[in-house]
């Protein structure tokens, strides 16, 4: 890992440290000493224990064990597209700047956000092409956030990317759902999807429970922010190993965050986990013991959808986790009116 994705990493948290010790009026010399005094000295392996890496892919679980092991293979072969598949936050982006790490630790890891990043792009890949260049020497990789909603005219980068040999160059992409779904809809080249022939596949938080001890400890060690950090009870973990986690660890960490900075016990008990509950109770869907039909089901979310916002279509698509593209295609195939705003 580069001191530069460290301090990318941690920016925020070494901002609130500083600001903090400098409030105490700390000479900034002495402070400067300090940090360089700390970057001298060799980790023990009692703090390696305590302070993991922050790109460590945390867990024991036999799904999160493949995944690390897919990972390490993958870094010995640098030319491969790879797709990582899974719910909202299950981690998608951490991993590919983890094989990034593993792979090009020199190297510039650029996220592709839309069309507006393709002249940053090219300029990138320009400079990668001359064989002496500081890009061509540590490598790079491209990461592309939920592939199935990219734009026709990244698809065709992306597909041309995949064709060309002979750059020290990885691509990678996230998807909520296999792309095939996606380009059987038509929103996904199908050669595009040919390309990512690599996937690894990540598991959901509600189907590792017994990571959460491991996943806690981590994340009130992070979101202290120079407080106490929060312990859970037996019982309380037991609450949280229950619930299902629609947003997976993003959710929990967000949950920590919140947790850490309510005043009272440092011990977190099932009753401070009183909007867990509620979202369950929110959430949950049951299916009658005759069945239902699919169809049905979607025709009604969708006519919720666009009657709470009033016939807007960007904003029904986002209350049901869809792009605008694919709420056109179901409102087509359902034979909906295509009335509204877009935005």
């Amino acid at each position: 890992m580069s001191l530069r994705d460290f301090l990318s990493l941690h920016r925020e948290e070494l901002i609130r440290a500083c600001k903090t010790e400098l409030s105490r009026d700390t000479n900034i010399e002495q402070l400067a000493r300090e940090l360089c005094e700390l970057l001298e000295q060799p980790n023990s392996p009692q703090q390696s224990e305590q302070a993991p890496s922050p790109l460590a892919l945390l867990g024991e679980d036999p799904a999160i064990r493949r995944v690390r092991a897919s990972i390490e293979q993958l870094a010995r072969r640098s030319r491969t597209p790879v797709l990582f598949l899974g719910e909202v936050g299950t981690g998608r982006r951490h991993c590919a700047r983890l094989l990034h790490a593993d792979t090009y630790p020199d190297g510039e890891f650029l996220e592709l956000n839309g069309d507006a990043e393709l002249p940053l792009l090219e300029r990138k890949l320009a400079a990668l092409r001359l064989p002496s260049s500081r890009h061509a020497l540590g490598g790079m990789s491209v990461f592309v956030h939920e592939l199935g909603d990219t734009s026709k005219a990244v698809q065709a980068v992306l597909t041309q990317l995949i064709r060309e040999h002979g750059l020290r160059f990885r691509l990678m992409a996230s998807s909520r759902v296999p792309p095939s779904h996606a380009s059987r809809e038509g929103l996904l080249r199908s050669d595009l999807v040919f390309g990512f022939s690599t996937t690894v596949e990540l598991p959901n938080l509600r189907d590792r429970p017994n990571d959460l001890p491991i996943l806690l400890a981590h994340f009130t060690a992070r979101r202290a922010g120079g407080r106490v950090p929060l312990t859970f009870s037996e019982s309380a973990v037991q609450a949280l190993k229950a619930y299902t986690w629609p947003g997976n660890l993003t959710e929990l960490s967000q949950l920590v965050e919140r947790l850490q900075q309510l005043d009272g016990p440092r011990t977190i008990e099932p009753e401070h986990l009183s909007e867990l509950a509620h979202r369950r109770s929110d959430m949950v869907v049951k299916l009658p013991p005759n069945g239902i039909d699919l169809a049905d089901l979607e025709r009604e979310l969708l006519l919720q959808a666009l009657a709470l916002t009033e016939n807007n279509r960007s904003r029904a698509a986002r209350l049901l986790g869809l792009t605008r593209d694919q709420i056109r295609y179901r409102m087509g195939k359902l034979q909906l009116a295509s009335g509204g705003d877009e935005d």
